[in-house]
């Protein structure tokens, strides 16, 4: 084991490290849009049907 691998494994880590909170940190905030999204348009569907049951009474 040469002194190259203490310096490139580390470095290695910390950037697979540095990716994965960068990749994971999108992942998690698409999510996050999709599930507001998703209860905007719950909302939106609920809102149409009230709307429409007051106009048929």
């Amino acid at each position: 084991m040469t002194g190259d691998h203490v310096f490139f494994i580390p470095a290695v880590l910390m950037v697979g490290f540095v990716l994965g909170v960068i990749v994971g940190r999108r992942s998690a905030l698409a999510q996050e849009a999709a599930r507001r999204e998703a209860i905007r348009r719950r909302k939106a569907r609920a809102a149409d049907g009230q709307q429409e049951s007051s106009e048929a009474g």
